[in-house]
C-alpha cells in the first residue's frame, strides 16, 4: 500500500528531508515500498524488478525503486524462497516454461537422492554448478527471485539441461 506524503510529514522516508508540495525537493514515489523519498535516496533512473509482480502477474518491467529497496531486492534475490506453486498455482497453467523448469528439477532431486550416497564426486560437481542456489537440489517447489527472473530468459533452463 501506498503511504501518503501527508502520513509522512512531506518528508523523505528515508533522510527526512522536505519533499513534495512546497519543498525543494520533488516526491518521488518507490513502487517497492509504497513510501515517498527525495531525489538524493530514489534515483530518477532507480529502478528495480518487483517480486510481488513478477510472482502474480509474471511481470518483468522493472518499476521505480528507491536505492535502498534496490539494494534489498538485490540482497534477496537469491536467498528469499517462495513455493509459487502455493502462491500462484495459476502461473503453472500460463507460463509454459514453469512446467518445464519443474520437470527438470524433480529429475535433478530424484538424481540428488540417487547419486548422495555415492563417493564419486559427482554430487560437488552438481553443488558446484547450482551454486548458491542449493535448494534446487532440496526442493523441486522453491525458487528464489533470481529463479524466476532466469526462468523467463531461459537461462534456468539451459542450466538444469546441462546439470
Amino acid at each position: 500500500p501506498v503511504t501518503s506524503l501527508k502520513d509522512q510529514q512531506f518528508k523523505c522516508h528515508e533522510c527526512d528531508a522536505a519533499i513534495g508540495v512546497g519543498a525543494a525537493a520533488e516526491a518521488r514515489l518507490c513502487h517497492l515500498s509504497g513510501h515517498y523519498f527525495c531525489p538524493q535516496c530514489q534515483l530518477k533512473e532507480g529502478k528495480s524488478l518487483s517480486a510481488a509482480l513478477i510472482i502474480l502477474n509474471w511481470d518483468f518491467d522493472p518499476v521505480p525503486a528507491s536505492t535502498r529497496a534496490i539494494q534489498c531486492f538485490n540482497a534477496q534475490a537469491t536467498t528469499e524462497l517462495v513455493d509459487l506453486e502455493t502462491i500462484n498455482p495459476l502461473l503453472f497453467e500460463r507460463v509454459p516454461e514453469l512446467p518445464q523448469i519443474r520437470s527438470l528439477r524433480q529429475q535433478i532431486k530424484l538424481a540428488h537422492e540417487f547419486v548422495r550416497p555415492c563417493r564419486s564426486g559427482l554430487l560437488e560437481v552438481v553443488k558446484k554448478t547450482l551454486w548458491p542456489r542449493t535448494h534446487l537440489l532440496k526442493s523441486d517447489r522453491l525458487y528464489c527471485l533470481t529463479d524466476l527472473v532466469e526462468i523467463s530468459s531461459g537461462e534456468l533452463k539451459s542450466l538444469l539441461e546441462d546439470t
